[in-house]
């Protein structure tokens, strides 16, 4: 495994994750978007996070399908009952056009 790079998107990132706003990143294909979100995951805590690739057929069809369905697939996998909840959703570009 590579080691991590760090961006410099990261130092701007990190002051606003308490917001209760969404935060998106976009970038071109193989610029490190996977493993800034993984990292992310580690500063609020696995345990809070969870992530998701709609890049898996499965994913994305529970992603379509409803907000209900969202947030049954959110319960149904979250390890952490108390507290925040951080969803990381990558490859988010699949549901365009879905």
């Amino acid at each position: 495994m590579k080691p991590y790079l760090k961006r410099t998107l990261e130092d701007d990132i990190l002051p606003v994750l308490e917001s209760p706003k969404a935060i998106f990143i976009l970038g071109a294909r193989q610029v490190g978007k996977t493993s800034l979100l993984k990292r992310l995951m580690q500063f609020v805590g696995e345990d809070n996070s969870l992530l998701f690739d709609l890049e898996h057929p499965q994913l994305l069809h529970s992603f379509t399908t409803g907000i209900d369905d969202i947030v049954s697939l959110f319960e149904l996998n979250r390890t952490n009952q108390n507290g925040k909840l951080y969803v990381f959703i990558d490859e988010i570009r699949y549901l365009v056009g879905y």
